[in-house]
């Protein structure tokens, strides 16, 4: 028997065509009122969802569109009322989410959210500890970069309104250099990153319950053939949903990892790279190693290719399956256990496309260096192999 580890990211979702790419929960969060008010007229006296799953209108390439939501609110009962009230009341007033539209530009449905979470974190950064500091006029905002006021401004906004002292200095008037004070920056820069920990906070909740009630509800109706050859996994799950399981089968999990969190248990890790703010502790709460802790997310995949324990998971080198992971070096933490570990005997990476495929070796590159991927591919330990369309069905009845 072989030890076969499955690493799956959002892409394995987007493969079973379920609309779970941040550009989805965008188009969710842009159209709400849409949905609710189609929702708003439906019968929602039943509430005995018995497992059922439904089909949703989708776009060309998997995507939500006016249709999916009109799907959507046609199964109103399905939903919890509890989370139906949330999502109305903070899912089109939640800074990060007007940031995002602020920052999207016309056309373009596509953003990554960590990586926009970070980019403004960097700005919040430069602000406070350059761009203040060093300021000569007493309207601060006339000499900001854009991209920085569209940050400062934005989550200002909802500092003013927090409650906690808070005001906006680069409004003006700029008291030089009395408001320059390192310590006086300091105490500011934190209560604007708590007002920012607080919107990501409920940025987080909106995403959990878009993925519980409404992408948990599709019925998923292909699957991968490659994917199904592999038989039993020891499944190292990026995505906060439970696709392999549904589509695969429990019986093919020999254990299960949900390194990210999960929607049912609302403890989603959604973040910045470990490597991040390396000097700094204010920005810890934003670090995914730092919600794993949080959130009890727990390390035990570390197990699985170093000190096996189970008696399913036999003594000897594990081979490791990569499908649907971007290789982005946001995940560097827990991926390294993985690629550098000597009881890892073979890595197979499934790409998409051509392009896809050059992007993973890149972010190999930028993660373990040049001379690594140099060897590790030419030694055949790491390889890659393109998917193939997905196959319609039930791979269970296949």
């Amino acid at each position: 028997m072989q030890n076969k580890i499955l690493i799956i990211g959002n892409g394995f979702d987007l493969y079973h065509g379920l609309p779970t790419g941040y550009k989805d929960f965008l188009f969710f969060a842009k159209h709400w009122k849409e949905f609710k008010e189609e929702y708003d007229k439906q019968d929602i006296s039943s509430i005995d969802k018995n497992g059922e799953t439904i089909d949703v209108r989708l776009g060309d390439q998997n995507e939500l569109v006016s249709d999916s939501l009109k799907d959507f609110a046609a199964h109103a009962s399905l939903y919890s009322k509890e989370h139906i009230v949330y999502l109305d009341e903070h899912i089109q007033d939640n800074a990060w989410l007007i940031y995002f539209e602020k920052i999207t530009p016309p056309g373009q449905t596509w953003i990554d959210f960590e990586a926009e979470i970070e980019r403004a974190l960097i700005q919040v950064e430069i602000y406070y500890s350059q761009f203040l500091p060093s300021v000569d006029s007493s309207v601060p905002v006339m000499k900001m970069p854009p991209l920085m006021r569209t940050v400062i401004y934005t989550f200002s906004d909802k500092a003013e309104k927090a409650g906690i002292d808070y005001t906006n200095l680069a409004k003006g008037i700029f008291r030089v250099p009395q408001d320059a004070d390192p310590e006086k920056l300091h105490l500011h820069k934190k209560k604007l990153l708590l007002a920012m920990k607080d919107e990501l906070d409920i940025l987080n909740k909106c995403l959990n319950y878009y993925l519980l009630e409404f992408v948990s509800a599709i019925n998923c109706g292909v699957y991968s053939e490659q994917i199904k050859k592999l038989g039993g996994v020891y499944l190292l799950n990026f995505n906060y949903t439970y696709t392999y399981a549904t589509v695969y089968g429990k019986t093919n999990l020999l254990q299960h990892h949900p390194i990210h969190g999960e929607a049912k248990e609302e403890n989603l890790v959604l973040g910045i790279s470990d490597e991040s703010f390396r000097d700094s502790i204010d920005y810890v709460y934003f670090q995914k190693y730092f919600q794993r802790i949080q959130k009890r997310t727990g390390n035990f995949y570390k197990e699985w290719p170093v000190r096996p324990q189970h008696s399913t998971f036999e003594d000897g080198p594990a081979q490791v399956f990569v499908m649907g992971h971007s290789l982005n070096k946001v995940d560097k933490g827990v991926l390294k256990d993985f690629f550098l570990e000597r009881n890892v005997e073979t890595i197979k990476i499934f790409y998409h496309n051509q392009v896809g495929y050059e992007a993973q070796v890149i972010n190999l590159i930028e993660m373990f260096g040049r001379d690594f991927v140099i060897d590790q591919t030419g030694k055949g330990r790491i390889v890659f192999e393109e998917l193939k369309p997905p196959i319609k069905g039930n791979p269970k009845r296949a």
